[in-house]
């Protein structure tokens, strides 16, 4: 070293370097979470590739900042790596929390039942074991859908599961309505009907006492049935059925009492024929009604079997004995005359007429033939085999006379 006066001059000089670069390292991978717990705890040892250029380094957790909302987070955590002389680096891993699992629960066991009104009220407390990975669990019902079949009827019932982030889980139960019960209903009385001619048609309000355990549809006659071993009595069929086609029969029991009106007493003198008083009148000649003759007095203006007829209220009928007149100058009918007595019979019926035999022939309503023969007058013949109904029995040849209608008790 010079000086101003041109004179050297030497000196020992110590110079001194500071560090001024900062340690260097890389901070852990970003991770991805569902939920807060399962954040993993900060790690100094998971920074990596620490180095600096002088000395060592320590690395500290800084700290974590959070961002976001409930369901979408973002951890910012920071560590810091610093060498010996102070200088330091920061490094920053990115945490993000989504919560995209679903809760859980179990649903309640399917259930058979007998119908709709014992559905159960909806109650979210029988899902069981409700869990979600994060946050609490709300169940709400979700709906019923309900089959259009009846027979069976298919019904489900959804309950939603939802956690706070939205995430739902749907289970079901399933309830089938099978309806195997029939339908109820009772006819408790017989009833009791004075004569065949009377018997009603058949009527479903004698059922009573009829419902269903779920849904009722009607009633409907089914059939008669008689018992040749039980005479004059009746049973009828009613059929109860229910919407799943269900069915149970009721029967009704009909009597028949065979009470007739008590038929009148014909007295002649001369020139009318009067009856004894009745509820009302109807004059035969042999066997035939008289158009228009319904009074209690009848003139005859030609001979031959008169009698008179009375039908009560309830349609029963009954016929008096013939009475036969003879009118002298004015004779019978161009044809032979022929009566048959009783009508309605209990059994015996009788025939009477001019010539000496007469064949005959006994039809049922559907023309089916059940007897024929040829008899004399006076000859009767036993019907107590055929069952109650009507019949006709017709003549010839050497009668003109119609076919008369019988009725047998």
């Amino acid at each position: 070293m010079t000086n101003e006066k041109g004179c050297r001059n030497f000196s020992n000089v110590l110079e001194v370097l500071a560090d001024t670069i900062a340690p260097i390292g890389l901070a852990p991978e970003g991770i991805a979470v569902f939920c807060l717990s399962e954040v993993p705890a900060p790690n100094v040892n998971s920074v990596y590739n620490v180095s600096d250029n002088c000395g060592s380094v320590s690395v500290v957790h800084l700290g974590d900042e959070l961002s976001g909302d409930l369901c979408n987070q973002l951890i910012s955590r920071t560590y810091r790596l610093t060498d010996l002389s102070g200088n330091y680096t920061d490094v920053e891993q990115e945490i993000i929390i989504i919560d995209i699992v679903s809760p859980f629960g179990i649903a309640p066991p399917n259930e058979i039942l007998t119908c709709l009104d014992l559905l159960p009220e909806v109650d979210v407390n029988v899902i069981s074991n409700v869990v979600d990975n994060c946050s609490s669990v709300e169940v709400i019902h979700f709906g019923d859908s309900i089959g259009v079949d009846l027979c069976p009827q298919i019904i489900k019932r959804t309950y939603r599961l939802m956690d706070v982030c939205g995430n739902f889980f749907d289970v079901h139960q399933w309830f089938t309505v099978l309806d195997t019960i029939p339908p109820f209903g009772e006819i408790s009385d017989t009833t009791y009907v004075p004569c065949i001619a009377g018997f009603p048609e058949p009527d479903v309000s004698v059922v009573q006492n009829y419902g269903d355990n779920c849904q009722f549809v009607g009633i409907e006659f089914i059939n008669e049935i008689y018992d040749s071993q039980i005479p004059n009595t009746i049973y009828r069929i009613f059929e109860l059925s229910d919407a799943c086609g269900n069915t149970s029969d009721v029967m009704q029991v009909l009597v028949i009492t065979n009470t007739f009106p008590t038929p009148s007493e014909i007295t002649f003198d001369g020139v009318v024929l009067s009856a004894s008083e009745n509820i009302n009148y109807q004059w035969h000649l042999n066997s035939q009604p008289i158009f228009g003759a319904v009074e209690q007095n009848y003139t005859p203006i030609i001979g031959g079997y008169y009698s008179v007829s009375v039908n009560d209220e309830f349609g029963c009928y009954s016929q008096s004995e013939p009475f036969f007149v003879s009118l002298v100058g004015l004779g019978f009918y161009s044809y032979q005359v022929i009566t048959v007595y009783p009508n309605p019979t209990d059994g015996t019926l009788h025939f009477i007429f001019e010539s000496e035999k007469l064949s005959v022939w006994l039809y049922d309503l559907a023309g089916n033939l059940l007897r024929e023969g040829v008899i004399v007058s006076n000859e009767s013949w036993d019907l107590s085999v055929l069952a109650s109904g009507v019949y006709f029995i017709s003549f010839g040849p050497g009668s003109d006379t119609k076919p008369i209608k019988i009725v047998k008790n």
